[in-house]
């Protein structure tokens, strides 16, 4: 399957890196996962976490606002690598790295107004609000910098095909993270230690990318200059706004513990939150053989050998069946023990049709990986975004509907019932009237 679309021994060991890596950095960040959340609970408590996973979600769901040059920049960056076009690879590198800076600082103005904003509710006493929650916030809005510097670094890196570095990029930086947590929290334990942590990961991330990425070579100086207008040009206009539509439904579907904790409050976002974060894990780790495969398909597409690829995503289309299956079985029989073991029996939600829900999500949205990553890559957005916002706006009508009886529960809920009812066909429809368009 590697030979037929790869062709080369270099290209071949390029993606087995990265996908080795890319379950590498799955298993670290899980890991992760089972020891800072419980300290994280039994440092804060229930309520304090809900806040805290509340931000986590928001931090992720604003990159929709860079959305909309993240499928397009990729798919350049990639063209000119490609052709080893030195020269012009650095001015749009360059471009796209000081777009994503530029909104990780509008990002970080505007968390230092809520901070300020917040300052003014507290000398009213409102109770709720504490001055570490104030200090969150702001550490959050220095994170946010990096968190954007890093992710216009991990696009080039894709782009030259060196995903595998891209991948031990992350996995550096999430031990980072990981260390700073359990070394700092034992002596400040507060929540603004979690965006601490996060920002020393985030910066051992940063150096080391620009190493892997050889900053001496592709340095894109900063400023806007009108050598690179044409760059602009490239990522604006009607597939930059598709590609920002996209990207604001595929975020959407991430930002579930900020809809449930707007709705019910911080504690029903922590239940949902330890319910479903081994799920979710599963999930991104059955995401990760897809999404390898988007630098090679945008190289095969710009070269028109459809067929060749057709071959292999029906090849891998099978493979990732089989193990979003193999995955829902695992945590519809052992997911209630295995969040026990991680927080605790009086931390872990008891209904068994929890587990159940999230099992079938863990299937569900396994499997629409692929046709996602497939449309965009041939930039195939105006039918995927339709499918996308049906997902969405249906996921989120269930959840309405269901949160005041069932709580977090309605989320999960909202995936099966959505994606059962057609939803999933319809994703599937798209990857194949678009492999089969020539």
């Amino acid at each position: 399957m590697l030979r037929r679309i790869l062709e080369t021994q270099s290209r071949k060991k390029s993606f087995i890196s990265s996908v080795l890596s890319s379950y590498i950095f799955m298993g670290i960040l899980m890991l992760g996962q089972i020891v800072v959340v419980p300290v994280y609970i039994g440092t804060f408590g229930e309520y304090e976490f809900g806040i805290v996973a509340i931000l986590l979600s928001i931090i992720n769901f604003a990159v929709v606002g860079i959305a909309w040059i993240s499928g397009g920049a990729l798919r350049l960056l990639g063209e000119l690598a490609g052709v080893e076009d030195r020269n012009r690879f650095n001015e749009a590198y360059g471009e796209v790295r000081n777009i994503y800076v530029g909104y990780g600082l509008i990002l970080a103005a505007v968390a230092l107004i809520v901070v300020a904003l917040l300052g003014l509710r507290l000398k009213a006493d409102t109770s709720a609000i504490t001055p570490h929650v104030q200090y969150t916030i702001s550490l959050t809005a220095i994170y946010l910098v990096i968190f954007f510097y890093v992710a216009a670094v991990r696009l080039a890196l894709i782009a030259k095909e060196m995903q595998g570095k891209a991948n031990w990029m992350q996995v550096f930086g999430q031990l980072g993270y990981i260390g700073a947590t359990l070394l700092l929290i034992r002596y400040y334990p507060f929540i603004y230690i979690v965006p601490i942590s996060l920002l020393i990961g985030g910066v051992i991330s940063l150096l080391i990318g620009l190493w892997f990425l050889r900053c001496r070579e592709v340095y894109g100086p900063l400023g806007l200059g009108n050598n690179r207008a044409w760059v602009r040009e490239r990522l604006l206009g009607r597939t930059g706004l598709g590609f920002f539509i996209h990207g604001f439904f595929v975020l959407g579907m991430l930002a579930d513990p900020a809809i449930i904790g707007y709705l019910s409050g911080p504690k029903q976002a922590a239940m949902l939150y330890v319910s479903w974060k081994i799920g979710e894990s599963i999930v991104h780790c059955n995401w990760k053989l897809a999404e390898s495969l988007a630098p090679y398909i945008i190289r095969l597409d710009s070269e028109g050998r459809n067929d060749r690829l057709r071959i292999v995503l029906l090849k891998v289309e099978r493979v990732v069946r089989r193990c979003a299956t193999g995955g829902a079985v695992l945590y519809i029989i052992a997911g209630k023990r295995m969040v026990q073991i991680w927080v605790g029996i009086e931390n872990a939600p008891q209904e068994w049709y929890v587990y159940w829900f999230a099992g079938g999500a863990i299937y569900w949205l396994s499997i629409s990986r692929l046709p996602i990553v497939y449309a965009s890559a041939q930039i195939q957005l105006q039918k995927l975004i339709k499918v996308q916002a049906v997902d969405f706006f249906g996921k989120l009508f269930v959840i309405l509907a269901l949160y005041r009886p069932l709580g977090f529960a309605s989320v999960l809920i909202g995936i099966n019932v959505v994606r059962a009812c057609g939803v999933q066909r319809m994703y599937y429809s798209i990857m194949r009237q678009a492999m089969y368009k020539n």
